[in-house]
Formats: structure tokens, C-alpha cells, sequence
């Protein structure tokens, strides 16, 4: 078997050894087998798409990334950016949480507000899709010392219980051609009412749960009366609600009182902050792109690199005799890997800090 190695020592040497590739592949003496060995580095979302251009059925290609090879998608945010808040923030937090938090402008790193993008629903239950003007996507996160970090909520651990419901909502024989339900009217218990009291600016409110049944997890934005002990959900739950049902309340900046929590005002792209003790890195995961888009490929396997850090996925997918081998996938907002095609395999890799799908094929 006749076989050929290239050797990428940083991102500065992709263009040309892909470039080598293609015409190497294409040429009359084709080797069996090219190897490319990615030097460790980091590397950015694209650096390795990929396209039938790239492939041939004659020569199986192996992009092998060295230990240190990743390609990352976040926006890393150095100690330096952080700042005391405003004193309109400050005042909007507790005296214990003050001295904690920090803040930092995403249009100052660069972000605008398609970047970061509009909230959108958690859970596998949601209805948004039944409701016109329902922001779609991802929702960016942000992540400190390898983990993802919790968004303001209250409470910070577990959840509280539906004290009533007055109404459930327009869920009854729902279908796609019936255009923005009811949300319907949930109690809530007078502690939590008098915590709903401090919120200034509630309208970015939003509820997580199970709101029926304990397997059906969804979410929606939010309306408050807290002097009649009321939530006002925008999206309806798809089976309803009951009392004694377990949810949380999330995306509130007053509630940002502990470690780890964070808050994004939309309006300007303020991102606020408690970090954890002793932290040196902090990484925004926003909407972008795919870390690795492989359209109509084949005969190709990427081994061994790093993916971290994507709103978007890490590996989309199309084509045959691909294999995704040893790598390493982490803090993916959507589906992870996604592969459709035939004689295709994922094999040997490590996954963990998702918010969806591992591998879908």
C-alpha cells in the first residue's frame, strides 16, 4: 500500500498542505492512504471543513490532530476585560452578592446582538414552534475553568412547586395550523411572590419544568402579577399543568446572588459575572457555526482532535465511509455530532458538558 504524510505545524500551513491534497489525489500515481498530522495548537471553527474536493475513492485520507490539537469556538474572556458593575446594576443586586460580581461589554470584545442572540426555549416539551415571532436557535452559554456556568434562577438548587393553577392553557388537540395558544395562569406561593416583588425588569423572566407530567420538561418566557401570586407563561405546557409540579425561574438579574450564576442584559450585551474562586478562564459559547462541517465526503476520517465550546454543534456530516474517531467533544449547545450517510462510524470518542443530542446518525 502506498501511502504519503503531510504535516500542518500551525494554522498558517492549512491553506497550502490542502491545496497539496488536491492535486496529489487527483494525480496519476494516487497513494492508497495520506496522512496529515495537525500539529497541537488551536484552531478555529472551519479550519477543517471539508468537501468532495478534498476526497477521492481512491485514497483514504486520515487527519490525525495531535495531543493539543482543538479547535475552539468560544470567545475566551481574559481577567482583565472584568469590571465593577454600574451602580444601576449594583443596586438591582443584594448587599451580599455586590462585592462579587463583575461585568464585561460583548460589544467591546467584538459581539453584536446577532451574535449573543434572543433566549430561547430549554426542554424537550416546548411549543414555541406554535406561536409566531418564537425566537429559534441556540442560546449562548458561558462556561469557567471547563464547566458551564448556571444562568441567574431562583432557586439556586432544586425546585419550587406549583402552588395552583387557575388556568392550564389552550393545549387541548393542538396542531401545528393552530397559531399561539393560550398560555393559561399559574400560582405561585407567597414566599416566591414576595421575591418576584424586588424584579425590576421582569420582562426577560423565564420558567423551567415539568409542568404536568414528570418526564416532560419545557420552558417559556414569562408575565408576573406578584400581588395576586400569578405567573403568566407565554408558551401554553403541552400537557398542561398541575399544582405541586416542579419548576424554576430563571434569566433574572436580581437573582444572580451565588458563584457561578451569570446574566446577559440583551439591551446592550452587559454580560455579569460571579465567578468561581481562584477562576482564570472564563469562555462565552455564542451561536457561530459548526466546529466541523464535512459536506458530501467520503473516504475520510478525522482522528484525535479536541472540540470544544459551540452553539452550533460540534461535527455536521453528509457523505460515506467517514469515520470520527478519538476525539474529544465538550460544552455543545445543540447536537454534538451529526452524521448522515452510509458505511459511516463514530468510534472512541469522549463526550460530556452538552445541553442536547450526543450523536445522532
Amino acid at each position: 500500500m502506498k501511502q504519503q504524510e503531510y504535516a500542518v505545524a500551525g494554522r498558517a500551513d492549512l491553506p497550502l498542505v490542502r491545496r497539496l491534497i488536491r492535486e496529489r489525489i487527483r494525480s496519476a500515481d494516487a497513494p492508497d492512504e495520506i496522512l496529515i498530522r495537525v500539529a497541537a495548537g488551536a484552531y478555529e471553527p472551519g479550519d477543517l471543513d471539508f468537501c468532495e474536493e478534498d476526497c477521492s475513492p481512491r485514497t483514504h485520507i486520515v487527519w490525525q490532530g495531535e495531543i493539543g490539537a482543538t479547535i475552539d469556538g468560544s470567545l475566551r474572556i481574559p481577567a482583565e476585560r472584568w469590571s465593577i458593575p454600574s451602580d444601576a446594576i449594583l443596586d438591582r443586586l443584594t448587599p451580599e452578592t455586590r462585592p462579587h460580581v463583575r461585568a464585561v461589554s460583548l460589544t467591546d470584545l467584538g459581539l453584536t446582538a446577532k451574535d449573543w442572540g434572543e433566549e430561547v426555549t430549554i426542554g424537550g416539551f416546548c411549543m414555541s414552534e406554535y406561536y409566531d415571532g418564537a425566537p429559534k436557535g441556540t442560546n449562548c452559554e458561558l462556561s469557567c475553568e471547563g464547566r458551564r456556568m448556571t444562568k441567574a434562577r431562583y432557586p439556586n438548587e432544586g425546585y419550587l412547586k406549583l402552588d395552583g393553577v387557575l388556568d392550564e392553557g389552550d393545549h387541548d388537540d393542538l396542531t401545528p395550523d393552530r397559531r399561539n395558544p393560550r398560555g393559561g395562569i399559574y400560582l405561585v406561593d407567597a414566599d416566591t411572590a414576595a421575591r418576584m416583588k424586588r424584579w425590576k425588569n421582569p420582562e426577560g423572566a423565564w420558567l423551567y419544568g415539568y409542568l404536568f407530567f414528570d418526564w416532560a420538561d419545557s420552558s417559556t418566557p414569562i408575565g408576573i402579577d406578584p400581588e395576586q401570586r400569578r405567573l403568566l407563561p407565554r408558551y401554553v405546557s403541552q400537557y398542561g399543568a398541575a399544582a405541586g409540579q416542579p419548576y424554576y425561574l430563571y434569566n433574572v438579574l436580581e437573582e444572580l446572588d451565588s458563584e457561578g450564576e451569570w446574566y446577559l442584559d440583551r439591551r446592550d450585551g452587559t454580560l455579569l459575572f460571579w465567578p468561581m474562586e481562584g477562576a482564570r478562564s472564563v469562555e462565552l459559547a455564542y451561536a457561530g457555526r459548526p466546529l466541523i462541517s464535512l459536506q458530501g465526503v467520503s473516504n475520510l476520517e478525522l482522528r484525535g482532535f479536541a472540540l470544544t465550546c459551540s452553539e452550533a454543534g460540534a461535527i455536521r456530516a453528509t457523505g460515506h465511509d467517514l469515520t470520527l474517531s478519538d476525539l474529544t467533544v465538550s460544552h455543545i449547545g445543540t447536537t454534538a455530532i451529526r452524521v448522515e450517510g452510509e458505511r459511516c462510524s463514530v468510534r472512541g470518542c469522549t463526550l460530556f458538558e452538552l445541553a442536547d443530542d450526543g450523536i445522532v446518525m
